[in-house]
């Protein structure tokens, strides 16, 4: 067993040559400021024996606690060094604190050690241990740590004086860290002064960045500026907005996708997070996909508006760096200061956006509030789309907006009003084969948006032409519905190539919409009041006349003339059912202002495979063409309705509406109306007709009998009776013959 020789413990005078080695270690001690040097006078005095030493402080920041090891033993010579190890690395280190020393003459015989402890030190070809814990009051600071790979006596008294000395040590450490620590509170205190004041000063997120470059991280590789926010559908947005790098400045807007948000937008107000390996951190570590190619090292201050709005900072090196405790303390302290200065600028922002969109929300309620207040002012659709239009062309900043209304063919449209004019007005529109169109009819709701002709492939080749040709670079289409029908188009154009329909342009747009069909389907609604108004004046008008005659053939005319005009009327034919011929006669047609009545000789019409013939024997009035019937898109529209009287049909009558017009509900009605008048008319001619033939009947009986009187001879009354009866009955011949039981037959014969 080795022997610690520096005293020799038989020696009566030991106790004064500890005291003096030892007051010659502890000058030694206090007078230097080297740590090698203050190791080198402990080793001198009680650690010859062995072969390694070390002295090792504890650094009170880190988590798990570690030790940096200033000073040990390289052979010969004790070196200065700068090494981190854990705490839990050393032997007993739970109890270090509790204890004036460890010393283990032979590790295998020391009860102290633990059996892992033990097998460890045996690894590391440690047989003999002395450690020596730095105490401040009842505070661990740092230890002295010597091995050997053979065994060490230390006598009893030395392990004491070792003590001691590590007593004085850590004072001398202790009062070098306050100081430190002073001076760097000191530093501290004016660095954060400084960078306090620069970001105060700050007027925007680039100027942070400066502040923090200058004053926090000077030596760092790139300072980043990035912004997290989460949308109101629910998706987050995170993009780069502000780079500060060795070679300038930049101020950019980089978005990045799939980027893992994980509590960006949660948490804590504010969060420091630092990074001394990129590739050892968890994956979670904020910005660590974005930073991990070109960093070593980083810090990231998270700054927490809200829980819709974040600002990370990092502040990132290519190569190795490690964030000391007083890094940590800067960052931390300058993280709160840098939330409220971002809160500040965003909440400015803010302000300036709203007072910016409250702006515009008056000029858009102003502008509302003239077209809401005109559109009752106009009579016409003309005058209405050409006045409107105006107003949101110059409100909305196009180029040039136009109205197409859809023809009743419902094929093309026609352009009615546009605004500037260029010259549209009247154009073609072919609403059919237009996929523009067809996707506006498959979603009214949606406006059609073509930012760009060239590009969009919803742009037929002709239209891209033609809008080309004239200039259009962007196109939006708003269906115009009246009454739930589609009656037209409103077209926005946009001439200026990178001008493109926003968000907001389409919203008002749309409301503006609204607002015109408002007006368009009042002046319809109008319109259609006053056209019934006047259809119903002519139907009674209609009805006074049929009434004054009592005659079929004037009764038609009147039919023929005056109700033409009530509804859109072309053609118009009357027939009434021939009882002697078991068909429909027509007795009267009406065509290109020409009327024809002909009571006795019109066409006949069969009562199968006709439309007259149908509706004569259903009873039901039949309403066809011009697109309301299935297979006649092309043809006029038609009406055919029964003459019904009481209990038995008399009828039928048809009009043909002109080219391209169609018959509504009201036209139905009316019609329908004017032939139940014509009903009523024709039946009181029939039954004056009748009333008159039975008059007519009685009188001639009676003229005939008085007649008869005036004869008191059989032959002369016959003769009379015979020539008034043939008067009567149109015959040009007549005979009478008597008979008598007793007398041969006589027989009277006239002729006329």
């Amino acid at each position: 067993m080795e022997v610690n020789e520096t005293f020799d413990p038989n020696d009566p005078n030991l106790t004064h040559q500890l005291a003096e080695a030892q007051y010659a270690a502890a000058s030694a001690i206090y007078g230097s400021a080297d740590a090698a040097e203050i190791l080198s006078a402990v080793v001198v005095f009680g650690g010859k024996a062995y072969q390694e030493a070390q002295l090792a402080l504890i650094e009170p920041d880190l988590d798990p606690p570690k030790l940096r090891i200033v000073a040990q033993r390289a052979g010969t010579s004790i070196v200065a060094v700068n090494t981190l190890r854990l705490f839990s690395t050393y032997p007993a280190y739970e109890t270090l604190g509790a204890v004036e020393y460890l010393y283990a003459a032979r590790i295998d015989d020391d009860p102290f050690l633990t059996d892992e402890e033990r097998e460890k030190l045996r690894q590391e070809k440690v047989t003999a241990l002395l450690i020596v814990p730095l105490m401040v009051g009842q505070n661990m600071t740092g230890l002295i740590m010597m091995s050997n790979p053979e065994p060490v006596t230390t006598p009893t008294p030395m392990l004491r004086a070792l003590r001691n000395l590590a007593d004085q040590i850590a004072v001398v450490f202790e009062n070098r860290a306050l100081l430190r620590r002073t001076e760097s509170s000191l530093g501290e205190v004016q660095t954060l002064y400084e960078l306090n004041r620069g970001l105060l000063a700050a007027q925007d997120p680039l100027e942070l960045l400066r502040a923090i470059s200058s004053h926090l991280a000077p030596d760092a590789d790139t300072i980043m500026h990035v912004a997290v926010s989460r949308r109101r559908d629910g998706g987050e947005d995170v993009a780069v907005q502000h780079i500060i790098t060795r070679k300038g400045e930049q101020v950019v807007s980089i978005p990045i996708k799939g980027m893992r948000i994980g509590k960006l937008l949660s948490g804590e107000q504010t969060e420091v997070t630092f990074v001394e390996d990129v590739q050892a951190a968890p994956v979670d570590v904020p910005l660590l996909e974005l930073l991990r190619e070109r960093t070593h090292s980083y810090a990231v201050i998270i700054a927490r508006t809200s829980d819709r709005h974040a600002d990370i900072v990092s502040v990132a090196y290519e190569t190795p760096h490690t964030f000391d405790s007083h890094d940590r303390r800067l960052y931390a302290a300058s993280a709160d200061q840098l939330n409220i200065v971002l809160q500040n600028q965003r909440l400015l922002q803010e302000s300036q956006a709203g007072a910016e969109q409250l702006s515009r929300q008056v000029r858009v309620l102003q502008l509302l509030n003239r077209v809401a207040t005109s559109i009752s002012g106009f009579q016409t659709e003309k005058q209405l789309l050409d006045n409107i239009i105006r107003e949101m062309q110059e409100g909305l900043n196009i180029d040039h907006i136009g109205v197409a209304l859809i023809q009743p063919d419902g094929h093309n449209g026609v352009v009615l009003s546009e605004y500037p004019d260029a010259g549209a007005v009247g154009a073609v529109i072919d609403m059919q084969d237009n996929p523009m169109i067809a996707a506006l009819m498959r979603d009214p709701s949606k406006a059609v948006v073509v930012q760009n002709v060239d590009t969009d492939p919803i742009v037929p080749a002709a239209v891209r032409a033609a809008l080309k040709g004239v200039g259009v670079h962007g196109v939006m289409i708003l269906p115009l519905y009246v009454q739930n029908s589609f009656i037209g188009t409103i077209g926005f154009d946009l001439y200026e190539e990178g001008r493109y329909f926003s968000p907001e342009t389409i919203e008002l747009a749309e409301t503006m919409t609204s607002q015109l069909v408002v007006g368009l389907q009042n002046i319809r609604l109008f319109n259609e009041a006053r056209r019934r108004a006047e259809q119903m004046q002519s139907v009674a008008t209609l009805g006074q006349a049929l009434q004054v005659s009592l005659e079929i053939e004037p009764v038609l005319r009147v039919m023929l003339t005056s109700g033409v005009g009530i509804v859109p009327t072309e053609q118009m034919s009357v027939a009434l059912f021939d009882e002697y011929q078991g068909l429909l006669r027509v007795v009267g047609r009406y065509e290109d202002g020409d009327s024809e009545i002909s009571l006795s000789d019109g066409p006949l019409l069969a009562l199968k495979d006709t439309y007259a013939g149908q509706v004569w024997s259903t009873g039901v009035m039949l309403t066809m063409g011009g697109g309301s019937a299935p297979g006649t898109p092309d043809t006029n529209a038609v009406m055919i309705a029964p003459i019904r009287a009481r209990d038995h049909r008399l009828g039928t009558v048809t009009i043909a509406a002109p080219t391209g017009a169609t018959y509504g509900d009201t036209d139905k009605a009316i019609f329908q109306q004017m032939v139940n008048l014509l009903a009523v008319a024709l039946e009181n001619a029939a039954t004056y007709a009748r009333s008159q033939r039975a008059a007519q009947s009685e009188a001639m009986v009676n003229e005939m009998t008085a007649r008869f009187q005036q004869f008191s001879d059989v032959e002369g009354l016959v003769t009379s009776a015979v020539s008034e009866l043939g008067k009567v009955l149109g015959a040009r011949r007549a005979r009478v013959r008597l008979a008598d039981s007793d007398a041969p037959t006589r027989q009277t014969e006239m002729k006329r």
